[in-house]
């Protein structure tokens, strides 16, 4: 069951990454009034220096986000603990590592169908749906637990893809919900901004950026609390696939003996 302590860590890290982000983002804002009268290199250094920070703090998020998913679907099997669980989930964290890597490259090798790049999307997302538990459960390579998830789709089509679009629809359920409370909780920015932005569309004006950067600014406060519900909504529906798919996998797999 989805108990707070299932996505809980998944909460923490995303909303660490949110507040980062959010911290690096605003001396960002604050100097980009300057990049339209007269830059100095001062400016340019803080400009990259943070978007370096936002670029560490991405990289560690997903790599810390790894490890987690291990130790949560190492807990559901064992129900020794989630804490006890991040210890087992490094023994089999290059290995998890490797399979999103390739599963990432996969779905970048996508884009380059252009009309069909959703339909092979979807596939890759359903044939291997179950490789990550495989390779926590199973100590499975990741070529080995992408075979291993390849077959026992082929083997249950159909059961597999009922339970693959049943997950995705939860999921989408949770994502307008979370968009309904995401737009009343910026809809002040966006009220303020609407003009702005149908004015700058026609002449970029530096002024134009001055008033929407300096509206934004004014209205900070409303960007921590969306990164608080946007964190909360986003582990939910991750913890939700991962525990889903991986009650799932432990029921066909001894279904498969």
């Amino acid at each position: 069951m989805l108990w707070p302590r299932r996505f809980l860590p998944f909460f923490l890290l995303y909303l660490i990454f949110s507040l980062s982000l959010l911290i690096f983002l605003l001396p960002i804002l604050s100097r980009i009034p300057s990049f339209y009268t007269s830059p100095s290199s001062v400016d340019v250094q803080i400009f990259y220096a943070n978007l370096a920070g936002i670029a560490i703090a991405l990289i560690a998020t997903v790599l810390v986000n790894i490890w987690f998913s291990g130790a949560l679907i190492w807990d559901i099997k064992s129900k020794k603990g989630f804490e006890k669980c991040l210890k087992y989930s490094k023994k089999v964290y290059l290995q998890m590592f490797a399979l999103c890597l390739v599963i990432c490259i996969l779905v970048l090798l996508t884009f380059f169908l252009k009309s069909f790049s959703i339909i092979f999307q979807i596939l890759i997302d359903w044939i291997f749906i179950f490789a990550l538990p495989a390779v926590v459960i199973k100590k499975d390579s990741f070529d080995f637990a992408l075979a291993r998830s390849f077959n026992l789709v082929k083997k249950k089509v159909f059961s597999t893809f009922s339970f693959w679009v049943l997950t995705r629809f939860i999921i989408f359920v949770i994502f307008l919900f979370s968009l309904f409370i995401s737009t009343a909780i910026l809809l002040p920015i966006f009220s303020e901004l609407r003009f702005v932005i149908s004015s700058t569309a026609q002449a970029f004006q530096s002024y134009e950026v001055t008033r929407a950067i300096s509206l934004i600014l004014q209205n900070y406060h409303l960007l921590v609390i969306e990164a608080i519900v946007a964190s909360f909504f986003i582990s939910i529906m991750y913890a939700f696939n991962l525990i889903s798919k991986t009650y799932y996998f432990l029921e066909i797999s001894k279904k498969a003996r």
